[in-house]
């Protein structure tokens, strides 16, 4: 949707402020434009590590626009991302290979454990899609993989990616049903159960 006169978070706010008590979940996902630049083995992780602050400081004004025009009740849950930069590799380039294997690193180590706190300090749930997508199992596990020379492929490397993004056939980052149906599981083992 596009916005003239406001940003999305503003219109985001302005919107939960004007329906308070009809909202009964926010889920936020942000960060994930900022390193996709960060596209090439040797500067992966110190790209990633520059581009931390600037999530952190967004993440925080967002949160707190949110939680404010929320209230304190509203379950918000954050979200990371799939590591799409494993399913490249499944390419016969040794870059981007290399960047598929640095990736888990800077997924696991950096770019998801930043937002954390961030979350924690409005009450928020917060959910590693990266973890529970299986992108931090080692590389030595593997799985069946037909198009391979070897016929199989590290299981973190790509098996989750390609079945659950469009990354490994159409270089596009974002879910598909499947993957989609995955993330929506995460957020809703997060909430209250209702009796």
């Amino acid at each position: 949707m596009s916005y003239p006169t406001r940003t999305q978070a503003a219109a985001a706010d302005r919107f939960i402020a004007r329906h308070r008590g009809q909202v009964g979940l926010i889920t936020v996902s942000i960060g994930g434009n900022d390193i996709l630049g960060c596209t090439a083995a040797a500067i992966f992780i110190p790209c990633v590590t520059q581009t931390l602050p600037g999530i952190e400081t967004n993440l925080h004004t967002v949160l707190a626009g949110l939680r404010q025009a929320a209230g304190p009740g509203v379950p918000i849950v954050g979200l990371t991302y799939p590591d799409v930069f494993l399913g490249l590799y499944t390419s016969n380039d040794l870059s981007q290979k290399s960047l598929a294997v640095v990736s888990i690193a800077g997924f696991q180590k950096l770019f998801n454990p930043a937002p954390e706190a961030e979350y924690s300090a409005v009450g928020a749930s917060f959910v590693d899609v990266t973890d529970a997508t299986g992108a931090y199992v080692p590389l030595t596990e593997t799985t069946p993989w037909p198009s391979a020379p070897s016929g199989s492929i590290p299981t973190a490397a790509a098996a989750d990616i390609c079945s659950l993004t469009y990354y490994c056939q159409l270089q596009d980052v974002h879910p598909k049903t499947r993957g989609y149906s995955v993330i929506a599981r995460l957020v809703v083992a997060t909430l209250p159960k209702r009796r």
